[in-house]
């Protein structure tokens, strides 16, 4: 896959008939052996300078989330800017620690493993940040950046290394030559390969993506979007994508799960999220990005999200429903209502019934 050469502009939406095409997934969903299980976790942030009359406030990032990450699938994680997503990414990685709850990756218990478990689970897991300017260190050439983790993890002489970082420069679409270049020597495509590089470089069996594909302009998000595809069917990956481009999303993912204010509002298969969405906020979501796919029965999320220092009580959409009653102050379960689909809302036959 040839490199780009342009440093991209500002990101447009993807195009319904985007150049290069972003292939959709053929693959079958993986078995359901459970990889990353996330139960009950919960993180607040102070907030800086305390609160009114000295009261301390805290930032509801993330409050009570259950997720199940399966082997080999893609999951694609949605919402609006502030959600929890980021937050809830590095929770799994333990980049941060949560508050409460429990996180395990492949039946190993990840908030409660000292360094040395902790270094081992590292080299399974791995991020790709949104940013790659700011994930490279600008001092370093790039083979240096591919080569750091290797050599932290003891892996390897430096001859040895050498020959992986070409190897794992030619898997991500890049000639060897990029390896003494910097980062300011490269465009923003070219950075994104880079980084998916050094995240593959200590061989993990999972990648959280963190809005890998924003900052890009159509043409080469696409081409970024296909090297993950081939990358997780080639090395058996399983992926986390992080986006609010529900676009991205239903290209890639297996299954979808949507987040509001800290929450987890619906989980399904992406057919079952973008063809028969039951959330009120679901389906704004997807009048919002792929208005072809709504027609004119959803007006668009009206507002802005409620602070995270004072989220409402009970559904944290209520605020924002068209279908809130006086019994969405109570907090709705995170239910099974149909095979393979879980929604937090008490009037999802509602909702259903008006898309």
């Amino acid at each position: 896959m040839p490199a780009d050469a342009a440093v991209p502009s500002a990101s447009p939406p993807l195009p319904t008939v985007p150049a290069p095409t972003v292939r959709a997934r053929h693959a079958s969903v993986a078995a359901e052996r459970p990889l990353v299980v996330v139960e009950g976790v919960t993180k607040h942030f102070p907030v800086s300078g305390g609160g009114f009359l000295g009261k301390s406030e805290v930032v509801h990032a993330i409050d009570d989330v259950s997720l199940t990450v399966r082997e080999g699938e893609v999951l694609g994680l949605v919402g609006e800017t502030g959600s929890g997503k980021s937050t809830l990414a590095r929770l799994i990685l333990r980049l941060i620690r949560a508050d409460t709850g429990r996180i395990t990756f492949d039946g190993q218990d990840v908030l409660g493993a000292d360094n040395r478990q902790l270094k081992g689970l590292r080299r399974q897991m791995q991020i790709i940040f949104q940013d790659p300017f700011s994930a490279l260190d600008p001092s370093m050439r790039l083979g240096q950046s591919i080569e750091a983790p290797l050599a932290q993890h003891g892996i390897g002489d430096r001859a040895s290394r050498q020959v992986k970082v070409d190897e794992l420069l030619g898997q991500v679409g890049l000639d060897p030559s990029y390896a003494v270049r910097y980062p300011s020597e490269c465009s923003g495509g070219q950075l994104h390969r880079v980084v998916i590089a050094r995240a593959l470089s200590l061989g993990p069996r999972f990648l959280a993506c963190d809005e890998p594909t924003s900052s890009l302009d159509a043409s080469i998000r696409a081409q970024i979007l296909n090297l993950l595809i081939d990358l997780r069917d080639e090395l058996g990956l399983t992926l986390l994508m992080i986006s609010h481009d529900l676009r991205v999303v239903r290209h890639i993912s297996d299954r979808v799960a949507v987040m509001y204010l800290g929450r987890i509002v619906e989980i399904g298969t992406r057919d079952e999220i973008f063809e028969r969405p039951l959330h009120p906020y679901t389906q704004k979501l997807i009048a919002a990005s792929m208005p072809e796919r709504a027609g004119d029965r959803h007006s668009l999320v009206q507002g802005e999200p409620p602070s995270p220092i004072n989220p409402p009580s009970g559904c944290r959409f209520r605020e924002r429903c068209p279908l809130a009653i006086e019994a969405c102050k109570e907090l709705p379960p995170l239910e099974v209502v149909r095979p393979g689909h879980t929604v937090a809302c008490i009037r999802w036959q509602d909702a259903a019934a008006t898309w």
